[in-house]
Order: structure tokens, then sequence, then C-alpha cells
């Protein structure tokens, strides 16, 4: 169960994680205590490839591929191995006339901050519809 892209601290104080997308909430996984942990590790001799995805709510085993991936990043490469950056290019360098847009020079054509932020009505719809769910006049999917 997927339960979005927000702060898991908002749920600290609560016993689940969100809401998921049919508006039930999400149960907190069980954190296993220091003699499981250990239990588990004199098992299971590649328990060091098991990571908690706490968006998921599942445990996942990485695979090689992913080990490699994640090798491959913290050793600052490109993380696909097929990838060549230096492969020669032949290119010609084209003159100043064939260019039809200007370069973008960065700071000058910065994206304003109202495209980023809600406008006013988009606020005020939002707000309905929630009043809405919580009055029961609109219904989830479920």
């Amino acid at each position: 169960m997927r339960t979005g892209n927000i702060p898991q601290k908002w749920y600290d104080l609560y016993d689940h994680q969100g809401y998921s997308v049919d508006g039930k909430q999400v149960q907190k996984m069980v954190e296993p205590d220091e003699l499981e942990k250990f239990i588990e590790r004199q098992e299971d001799k590649e328990w060091w490839r098991k990571i908690t995805d706490t968006l998921n709510n599942t445990q996942v085993r990485l695979s090689r591929a992913d080990l490699e991936l994640i090798q491959r990043v913290r050793q600052r490469k490109f993380a696909d191995a097929n990838i060549d950056p230096f492969e020669d290019w032949n290119h010609e360098i084209e003159t100043k006339e064939d260019f039809i847009h200007p370069f973008n020079t960065g700071f000058s054509h910065r994206e304003p901050k109202r495209r980023f932020v809600q406008s006013k009505w988009e606020r005020l719809t939002i707000s309905k519809y929630i009043r809405a769910m919580k009055k029961g006049w609109m219904k989830t999917r479920a």
C-alpha cells in the first residue's frame, strides 16, 4: 500500500503511517527488536541485502543489479554501465546564424514562482473537495 510522498515524521505520534488511495489508514510495519534481528542475521547470511521501503510499506531484497547500481553511484560514476560519456561525436560546430532560439543564460530566464505555487482559485477548489469528502457528499474510489 502506497501512502504518498509526504514526510513520515508527520505520523510519528500516530499508530498508522498515512492514508492509502482509498482513504484507509495504512498501519506501520512492526519493527523487530534486537534479538529478532540477531537471530535473522545468524540464519540468513544475506540479511544485509534487505531494506525497508517505507513508502510502499514492504521489505525489499536488493538484487545483484541493484547493488552494482548503488556501488556505481557511490563511486560517482554513471548509474548505467553501458553509457560511455567520452564517446566520439563528430558534430560540426554551428555558426551563430544557425541558431533559431537564443541561449538560456540561467539567471535572467528563471521560471517565476507563480508557476509553482497554486493560485487562489485552485486552493479554493481543493478545499471545496476536501469539505465535500469530510461531509460525505463525495465518495472516494471505493
